[in-house]
């Protein structure tokens, strides 16, 4: 049963889970590179740890007692990260998690909406964060796409970003 008057509507999207090769690794990137906060870390123990991230704004991290934290991802509207660690996928070089972008193709990426897209492309280079597209590749303009420790997509995508038309224009016969 949910908190009464916590949300008029039924449902809303809770998690997206990715499946990483270096839990340690995968966190770091999302806490430190791209700004999430780590509310939960789940570990049964000789198995698997699942790690929750959220985009938390400043008063949602100083109005949430530290031992509420946890229960955020079921609380509050915006979706949580969920990355799972199988325990001793770090070690083994022949592990590798498929990002759904190789044969078969599935999985395609996750996004993150920014203020200002050019000055973040420029701290992921600074900081060394691989690129699939920068915003001046290709015809998509207002949007990059990094890679993250596992090999998933990133799409980076500046905010109030417009389509050309141009590119929505159905081909002529």
């Amino acid at each position: 049963q949910r908190e009464a008057g916590l949300f008029k509507e039924p449902r809303n999207l809770s998690q997206v889970m990715m499946r990483v090769k270096d839990g340690a690794k995968s966190v770091e990137f999302y806490r430190d590179v791209m700004g999430m906060t780590l509310v939960r870390e789940m570990v049964v123990p000789n198995d698997f740890t699942n790690f929750f991230l959220m985009n938390l704004s400043e008063e949602e991290k100083t109005a949430t007692p530290e031992d509420e934290v946890a229960k955020l991802p079921k609380r509050l509207w915006q979706p949580a990260l969920e990355l799972t660690f199988n325990h001793g996928t770090d070690k083994d070089d022949a592990f590798q998690v498929h990002t759904g972008n190789s044969d078969p193709q599935g999985f395609g990426h996750i996004g993150f909406i920014v203020d200002d897209l050019e000055a973040m492309c420029k701290e992921l280079e600074a900081a060394g964060v691989p690129f699939v597209k920068k915003p001046e590749d290709g015809k998509m303009r207002g949007l990059a796409f990094i890679s993250d420790p596992s090999g998933y997509r990133v799409e980076l995508i500046q905010r109030a970003m417009a389509i050309d038309p141009e590119l929505l224009k159905a081909p002529s016969p």
